[in-house]
């Protein structure tokens, strides 16, 4: 499917480029969109991969204005220049979370506005409180960790990209902890479920569920949520006793 996504791109953009009266559809056009203010931010002309063609098959579906999501990437890039940070951005789904934040927010205040009754915006203090409450009593560093969320400050679309890169950062050194024999469990589990995949993906694929995969077999291996303001653990806060 990903391969069949990928060669109706190439050819619907070379009958764009033969043929003036050619209109591609609204979902193209739209990734085409995004791909163009993407590259310029990043400053590389690599176009983006299949696994970023779903991340904006699925905005677009949910109906995410491509203004929210170029002024989301913009935002992005902008904070990661303020803060200094080199490594360069490849995907779109290292901005998936921040842009759907933003989303959600849009049309929280748009309910709000057009709806007395709306539910209130979301309490980003609460959630972080409930996602610091459902840290693994066993996670290596966890009081720093709590101590780290709690002190997030910000838009619910700047704590949750602040979260995204917490989490990748807490995977990783828990990995890189692991003994040779934890390690080796870990491969052998991610191989035997990438064994069943081979077959259906192409190498930009595979390449994205191994990494999906580890990442959801290190997480059942510590019991780790994603950290993320809207995980189901970050949206279920404690009621409230009465006295």
């Amino acid at each position: 499917m990903a391969d069949r996504i990928v060669a109706d791109r190439i050819v619907a953009d070379r009958i764009v480029a033969e043929d003036s009266d050619f209109e591609a559809s609204p979902e193209h056009l739209y990734f085409l969109s995004i791909e163009k203010v993407f590259i310029e931010l990043r400053g590389s002309p690599l176009a983006l991969s299949p696994s970023d063609w779903k991340v904006s098959r699925a905005w677009h579906e949910a109906g995410i204005p491509f203004e929210l999501v170029e002024a989301t990437l913009r935002e992005i890039f902008e904070r990661r220049r303020a803060r200094g940070t080199e490594r360069k951005m490849t995907s779109l789904r290292s901005c998936r979370r921040s842009v759907e934040a933003a989303w959600e927010r849009q049309k929280e205040l748009h309910a709000a506005a057009t709806a007395p009754s709306a539910a209130p915006p979301i309490d980003v203090g609460k959630r972080l409180e409930a996602l610091a409450a459902a840290l693994p009593a066993e996670l290596p560093g966890r009081g720093e960790v709590e101590a780290r969320l709690r002190a997030l400050r910000g838009d619910a679309a700047a704590v949750d990209e602040a979260l995204a890169e917490l989490d990748r950062e807490i995977l990783a050194s828990v990995e890189e902890a692991f003994s040779s024999a934890e390690r080796a469990a870990l491969e052998s589990d991610l191989e035997r479920v990438l064994a069943k995949l081979r077959r259906r993906l192409g190498a930009d694929q595979l390449q994205g569920a191994r990494r999906d995969l580890r990442e959801k077999l290190l997480r059942e291996r510590l019991g780790l949520p994603e950290l993320s303001l809207f995980a189901p653990e970050a949206e279920e806060l404690p009621t409230p006793t009465r006295d």
